[in-house]
């Protein structure tokens, strides 16, 4: 039995004023199926003024149809970019306040950590990611904002 997903594409907002990104997920295929293994999941995210502020550790928190779906029952997820040759196995954590409520915040900690001490994103930068549902790797490219 093949594993399916459906592909989404996920536009994530973030209030400058609240670490919780607000997620708008469209599908691309019209509620047709996709299998997993063809596709990769594709989302960008904008570097906010409190995401480019290193001086505190930064998380990574996954759009809620990810946690909800693909990401539900993962525990681990490797993290690379091919920009900077970065690899990193980071575990997925879930949020302690959403475990009641069907553990559908998830996020990564030290591997996300590292790669923004690295990078050091700017105010304005895109964050591009594309996840491999069947693989589970998150590649992530940094576009500076001209």
């Amino acid at each position: 039995m093949v594993a399916v997903t459906r592909l989404w594409h996920v536009n994530v907002e973030e209030d400058e004023d609240s670490d919780e990104p607000q997620d708008d997920v469209q599908n691309l295929n019209n509620q047709e199926a996709v299998d997993a293994d063809e596709e990769p999941i594709e989302w960008n995210k904008i570097v906010t003024t409190s995401m480019a502020k290193l001086s505190t550790n930064q998380v990574l928190h996954f759009p809620n149809a990810l946690s909800r779906g693909v990401l539900s029952q993962a525990t681990f997820l490797d993290l690379i970019s091919e920009d900077i040759d970065f690899h990193y196995r980071c575990p997925i954590h879930t949020s302690e306040r959403s475990q009641n409520m069907g553990a559908i915040e998830k996020f990564i900690g030290d591997g996300w950590y590292a790669y923004m001490l690295n990078q050091r994103p700017r105010p304005g930068d895109t964050l591009i990611f594309q996840l491999f549902p069947d693989t589970f790797e998150l590649f992530v490219t940094l576009q500076r904002r001209n």
